[in-house]
């Protein structure tokens, strides 16, 4: 549980791909591979215990060494750069583990 992943918000994906239906694509007639990403690693354990306190539950977090691949590596982040480039899109929402939560708690609404 103390690894670092790249999770984003529905609400900056959703409005990269509004660029792309609004501006259209970039090279007529040609496949692009875009990454969509925060840029920014969170802290799996951190993130579990945002979640839990503000949901107002007290929760301890362990991990389970024989459940972890050998090969795991502790940060995975994407790079969303060429997107940003070509549509002058950044995002926005869940830049840290606290806004992460927040926005997903703010989904289920």
């Amino acid at each position: 549980i103390d690894v670092s992943r790249d999770f984003g918000a529905i609400q900056d994906l959703l409005d990269a791909l509004m660029k792309v239906v609004t501006v259209g694509p970039k090279q007529k007639g040609h496949f692009n591979l875009w990454n969509l990403s925060s840029g920014v690693g969170k802290n799996l354990r951190l993130l579990v215990e945002v979640m839990a306190q503000k949901m107002g539950l007290n929760v301890s977090c362990r991990s389970r060494e024989d459940l972890i691949r050998k090969n795991e590596p502790l940060s995975v982040v994407a790079d969303s750069s060429k997107f940003a480039k070509a549509y002058g899109w950044i995002p926005r929402h869940a830049r840290n583990e606290v806004s992460l939560v927040s926005a997903f708690l703010e989904d289920l609404k």
